[in-house]
């Protein structure tokens, strides 16, 4: 045997495994996070007959807030300081509206922000900018019901996705995540998907993360006893209860435990003539399944404790802006002569009203 040869090899293997270790050790960075948490639960909205869930109901913005606020801190080490929290009579238009001017000026280019929003929704067809659109409709705080759907959104009452997309998109953070707690949450995805185009042909360079509590017609619960959402219950405790791994990890932890969780309710004696003979409310009541819509991995790039992994999203973000790459522009394609973006798309163009 050649010995020489057999401890080069040796070297050589320890040097690859070395490397490879190396390599496993992906560097992290602390990522400067702000939080805005919004709720808001109108004491008009009751349960006929019922007025203990009604109250119930009435409480569980206060709580949910309770809830979030912690467990996103520990998971993200959020600052007091960096936490701004707006609950129920301070959640009207104009709460909402100064809480995002707030946020946008304390907001640096590099920072990350994290927006929780809890408000009754449905999918309703609505005004924006003078035009009519069928969107997610958010209800914020009023004292009195609103005389109908049009005439609450023309008040400032209710708002709808694309109104709250354009005040997202005044932040110019590097990393944004959007948390709605709502029923028919992810009717608004399309609104949030294409923006994302508009964002980038204006010169932003961050990632953003949606994450919504129920798919498009599908209810968002309250947990069985109604004191809480069911999905900002579930994903507090796991962010509350998570010692390692990403947030995106967490998530679908929480996720799937609230899909189990709903079924699991309503498969219980009392509630099972809704399985076969009220088969429609079972679908929009019963199968709750949270979603996140995160086209750029933004979700697996922060780990629990707050930091932001290197990845390849870093990687092209680094090569994209190396010298001879400056003047490229990926949406390029997207454009017309002028460099105005060509809507083509139906769902763009509906959504860019």
């Amino acid at each position: 045997m050649n010995m020489s040869r057999t401890v080069a090899h040796s070297v050589k293997a320890i040097g690859l495994a070395l490397a490879f270790m190396i390599a496993l050790a992906v560097p992290a960075t602390a990522k400067h996070t702000h939080f805005l948490a919004l709720a808001a639960c109108p004491t008009w909205k009751k349960i006929d007959g019922d007025p203990d869930t009604t109250r119930k109901m009435a409480q569980s913005c206060e709580r949910d807030v309770n809830a979030i606020v912690p467990a996103l801190s520990k998971a993200l080490t959020v600052g007091q300081a960096d936490t701004i929290t707006k609950l129920n009579k301070d959640l009207d238009l104009s709460g909402l509206t100064n809480a995002f001017k707030t946020l946008s000026m304390r907001a640096e280019p590099e920072d990350r922000v994290v927006i929780y929003i809890n408000l009754h929704g449905d999918k309703r067809h609505a005004i924006y900018r003078g035009q009519p659109v069928v969107d997610e409709v958010l209800a914020l705080y009023s004292e009195k019901r609103p005389e109908n759907p049009i005439a609450a959104i023309r008040s400032g009452s209710w708002i709808t996705v694309k109104q709250l997309r354009d005040m997202i998109d005044t932040i110019q953070a590097e990393e944004i995540i959007l948390i709605v707690e709502a029923c028919q949450s992810a009717a608004g995805m399309k609104d949030l998907k294409y923006d994302l185009i508009k964002r980038y042909s204006n010169g932003w360079k961050g990632r953003e993360a949606v994450i919504f509590s129920s798919r498009d017609l599908e209810d968002a619960a309250y947990n069985e006893d109604n004191t809480l959402g069911l999905f900002t219950e579930t994903f507090s405790k796991a962010m509350s209860g998570a010692t390692g791994g990403n947030l995106r990890d967490t998530f679908d932890k929480a996720r799937i435990k609230t899909h189990r969780s709903r079924r699991a309710t309503c498969l219980k004696k009392d509630n099972l003539q809704t399985y076969f003979e009220q088969p429609s409310t079972y679908l929009e009541v019963c199968t709750q399944m949270p979603e996140a819509y995160d086209p750029y991995g933004l979700l697996d790039d922060i780990a629990i404790g707050g930091k932001s992994m290197d990845s390849r999203w870093h990687e092209i973000v680094a090569e994209w802006s190396r010298q001879d790459n400056k003047q490229a522009d990926p949406f390029a394609w997207a454009k017309s002569k002028d460099g105005k973006i060509r809507f083509t798309l139906p769902e763009i163009r509906a959504t860019s009203q």
